[in-house]
């Protein structure tokens, strides 16, 4: 089970989409570090990149680093 208190880095695959860029703002008001990747750039990639959410185009395992407590997708 994960303890989401103690989550510190989120990772978000397909941050572009309505509802995982919606949790990606709810970790990120929470304090977390977010960092997602998304197949293209949009309105809402744009979006949270002004949020302070680091948006990575292009889906690339390499993106996922150890330090990553938490990731989310979507199929």
């Amino acid at each position: 089970m994960i303890n989401l208190k103690q989550t510190k880095k989120v990772y978000c695959i397909g941050i572009g989409g309505i509802g995982v860029s919606a949790l990606a703002q709810m970790f990120r008001a929470q304090g977390k570090t977010v960092v997602g990747s998304d197949r293209e750039e949009t309105i809402i990639t744009k979006m949270l990149e002004g949020q302070g959410i680091k948006v990575l185009i292009g889906q690339k395992a390499e993106h996922i680093t150890n330090d990553i407590d938490l990731i989310i997708y979507t199929p």
